[in-house]
């Protein structure tokens, strides 16, 4: 099982370090700007020390609304998306639940 860590939990295996967030689907705070702060975190930095922007990488905007509420306010259920960053691939569920697994990069020779 995982070590609690201030609404974190950290999962060690074979597979490698997998922590895990939840960003509350109903706040105002975006989907992509938890997953900023989460990875900040993982890394034991403040988000604009990153050294990448999420939006370099995919439409934070198409994440944010692939997540929100449905048009008639119902939540989406069961859809994820998993995408990679560096050093690090990110799993984000449609209850909020966010898993950020790292990842090490191969030496070259």
């Amino acid at each position: 099982m995982g070590q609690d860590i201030a609404g974190l939990s950290v999962e060690a295996g074979t597979g490698g370090t997998k922590h895990h967030f939840y960003h509350d689907m109903e706040q105002d705070r975006s989907l992509s700007a938890t997953i900023v702060s989460a990875i900040a975190e993982v890394n034991g930095m403040e988000p604009t020390s990153l050294g990448f922007a999420l939006h370099d990488y995919f439409d934070t905007d198409a994440l944010d609304a692939l997540f929100a509420p449905k048009l008639d306010g119902q939540p989406r259920e069961g859809g994820r998306l998993t995408f990679t960053l560096p050093e690090h691939e990110v799993t984000v569920f449609s209850d909020g639940h966010i898993v950020i697994s790292e990842i090490s990069t191969p030496a070259t020779h």
